[in-house]
């Protein structure tokens, strides 16, 4: 017994005399029960294990010639906690049980296995042994996105249940490859630890061509078999998680023909000219006469768009946007499922209570939203070691969004395992840096997009005044999101209760979605812009960190209890069943009443939206009485979006980020400033000289300021009116 668990060692045996004289008088005594499966010896192997006298050997004969046979056998006759298996030649340490026995108990591992490398003594495994193992190492990294030094070791220990969950086929050596790739693909919890290694005894069985070919052609086959095998259970569920929200958020999208972002318009008019001018467009922006380092940074996302040119891009747009909300949370339920995380759709309502996180997915189609997918996979791949996939994704980033998170994610990673197992790998952050690098150099606007991205990623956030880039309020921020504060004060009381040897248990993915968390929840305070990548790595360090400590299962198991038969009298009692499951009743109808909560606000402020085609009228008055490509002095930058959509055919100053008018010339964008605000008296000179316009439009409710400056300008004459807007007109 090794701490109260069981423990039960397998020898696959086949003519190893030798070796079993050397190894098993070493076997540790924790050690309950010593399997050896004989494979058809034929010669005094079965003596010498007769002689040693040892009543925890336990002999069992496999006829089928065959490694993977023999350790299957054996798997099949333990009983105990713990299952490990050592070759019988010798040439595994039995020192190293103990090792792989603690580590599997202190960590709560299902599997571990032994790393031969780098090997302490060079000449106990033959060169092309050492190649073939490289060879079928380097390949099983590659198809399976893992990152182990010894995919060919043959000794490892298993929890007793773990092998059940597993698809043992291989009966010959690839078996050791495929235990490996099974507990991966399996999501069981895994490491390889250091071992020893020695030269073995006797005559080797293993022939290395052909062996060596079975592994490599096992290994192909294997993810072959995999790409054509669905979990169709899997899908459904994820499938039956967008509908919900489709539903849900397209309840509230098609209840109004508003916007509640004017970006929406920007996004469409621009995919509409893409498909008239070509990719032009992507490097040069000609409607924005004073900011010449603006480009389109989304070229994958308005490329997309321009196939649709030829629908109402508006209810393409919604359409698209609820879609691509429905996909967010499709992602979010596979990674959570595919990381073993029970009560899945109940972290989902989770996310989907946030009202502020609701808000910004019913901003429809913004390239964000698509980023929000591309962060939570990445996390994924990086997490699930899937580099060809993290690879190409690190290359699609930057052509879709302008700030690559992937380099992000993969520093976390990269930070998290140095604090936890005080290693560097550097493999998924170069590979981010690859892909990411490859992605803007193949970008159309290239070398533009460089700038561009530095000023929206760091500039920006100090000139830009838009709302999404300043701080929420802190009553809005807590009633908004509500569920996410239970989520962070469960995560904190958790931590703090297991403070002693319990963060141990914490998993990789668990502490890079806590940092995460924390990163995001920093810059969400002062920029709220941030808050659709907080509440997601919220919910998910919630479930990682829940699961790691077991308490979705102890949940679950209590509900089981609560209608379980049993011996103790309340058990049977109806009343006494009912008075327990009340509290939990409750809970739930709460959490759902602020998912409905959630939706109602959100209904109600897209309902308040002015109408979607309010500049219309005056952006048909400026193309029937304004020269083609003259500029349109526009008050507020970010009337911009609706302008452009309605009107191609003026140029405008500045529109969607004044922080590159700022970036082209300082003084001139002080004095846009004051303008804007009614600082300027006489208006209507600096536009003429400064600004080269002669018509001015103005949101009659959000530049009252200059409406009054403008009253007092006798230069200046209204030429038009209507309910939202007016345009004046500089006079000769």
């Amino acid at each position: 017994m090794y701490k109260e668990k069981s423990v039960s060692l397998i020898i696959p045996c086949l003519n190893e005399e030798e070796g079993l004289k050397k190894i098993l008088p070493q076997i540790p005594l924790f050690v309950d029960e010593i399997i050896v499966v004989d494979n058809g010896s034929e010669d005094k192997s079965l003596e010498t294990i007769k002689n040693l006298h040892d009543k925890r050997i336990k002999i069992i004969e496999e006829k089928s010639r065959g490694y993977g046979r023999t350790l299957k056998s054996g798997i099949l006759a333990s009983q105990s906690d713990f299952i490990l298996a050592i070759d019988g030649d010798g040439s595994y340490l039995p020192s190293d049980i103990e090792k792989l026995v603690a580590e599997i108990s202190k960590n709560n591992l299902d599997f571990v296995w032994g790393t031969r490398f780098p090997l302490k003594n060079k000449i106990s495994l033959p060169s092309i042994n050492l190649l073939g193992n490289k060879i079928l190492s380097f390949f099983t990294n590659i198809l399976f996105g893992l990152k182990i030094k010894d995919s060919q070791s043959g000794m490892w220990a298993i929890k007793h249940e773990a092998p059940r969950k597993l698809n043992l086929t291989q009966k010959g050596m690839a078996f050791s490859e495929e235990i490996k790739v099974e507990a991966v693909i399996k999501n069981l919890k895994y490491k390889e630890v250091p071992i020893g290694y020695q030269k073995r005894v006797g005559k080797s069985k293993l022939s290395v061509i052909k062996d060596g070919f079975l592994n490599f052609i096992f290994l192909f086959r294997k993810k072959l078999t995999l790409r054509e095998k669905i979990d169709r259970k899997l899908l459904a569920e994820s499938f039956a998680v967008g509908l919900f929200v489709f539903l849900a958020l397209g309840a509230i999208g098609f209840s109004s023909n508003g916007f509640l972002d004017p970006d929406t318009f920007f996004h469409a008019r621009l995919s509409s000219e893409v498909a008239n001018r070509g990719f032009a467009v992507f490097s040069q922006l000609p409607w924005l006469s004073y900011m010449p380092g603006f480009i389109d940074s989304n070229f994958l996302y308005h490329l997309f768009l321009s196939f649709f040119a030829n629908f109402d891009l508006l209810f393409v747009y919604k359409l698209f946007g609820i879609i691509t909300a429905s996909f967010i949370f499709m992602a979010f339920f596979l990674i959570l499922k595919k990381h073993r995380v029970r009560l899945s759709f109940f972290w989902i309502l989770i996310l989907l209570s946030s009202g502020y996180f609701s808000f910004r997915l019913l901003l429809f189609f913004r390239p964000f939203l698509i980023s929000i997918i591309f962060i939570i996979l990445s996390f994924y791949f990086v997490s699930k070691r899937k580099a060809i996939k993290f690879f190409i994704l690190s290359v699609f980033y930057p052509l879709l969004y302008v700030m690559p998170f992937s380099v992000f994610i993969a520093l976390i990673f990269l930070l998290v395992e140095f604090i936890k197992e005080k290693t560097i790998r550097l493999k998924f952050l170069g590979i981010s840096l690859l892909g990411t690098t490859i992605g803007f150099l193949i970008n159309p606007s290239f070398p533009k997009n460089i700038n561009f991205m530095f000023v929206q990623t760091f500039r920006s956030l100090t000139i830009n005044n838009a709302g999404e880039l300043q701080p929420l309020d802190w009553f809005s921020f807590v009633s908004g999101n509500f569920l996410i504060y239970l989520t962070i004060v469960g995560i904190i009381t958790i931590l703090i209760y297991k403070r002693r040897g319990g963060i141990k248990n914490l998993s990789i993915e668990s502490m890079a979605a806590l940092m995460l968390f924390v990163v995001f929840f920093a810059l969400t305070i002062r920029f709220q812009r941030f808050l659709e990548y907080w509440v997601p790595f919220t919910v998910l360090a919630g479930a990682l960190v829940a699961r790691d400590f077991e308490i979705d299962k102890k949940f679950i198991n209590f509900l089981k209890g609560i209608f379980r038969q049993g011996s103790e009298p309340w058990r049977n009692n109806r009343l006494l069943k009912l008075a327990k499951f009340l509290p939990i009743s409750a809970v739930c109808l709460f959490i759902f009443m602020i998912f409905l909560n959630s939706i109602a606000g959100n209904y109600l402020a897209l309902k308040n939206t002015p109408p979607y085609d309010r500049y219309k009228p005056a952006a048909e008055w400026l193309i029937q009485n304004t020269p083609e490509k003259s500029i349109v002095f526009n008050v507020a930058w970010d009337d911009f979006p609706e302008l452009f959509f309605w009107n191609t055919h003026n140029y405008y100053i500045v529109g969607m980020d004044p922080t590159f008018m700022y970036e082209y010339d300082k003084n001139l964008y002080e004095k846009y400033r004051k303008i804007a605000d009614g600082e300027d008296s006489a208006p209507s000179k600096t536009i003429k000289n400064y600004f080269n316009s002669t018509t001015i439009f103005v949101n009659k409710e959000k530049n009252p300021k200059f409406i009054e400056t403008a009253s007092a300008d006798p230069a200046l004459e209204k030429s038009y009116q209507d309910h939202w807007s007016t345009i004046y007109k500089i006079k000769n």
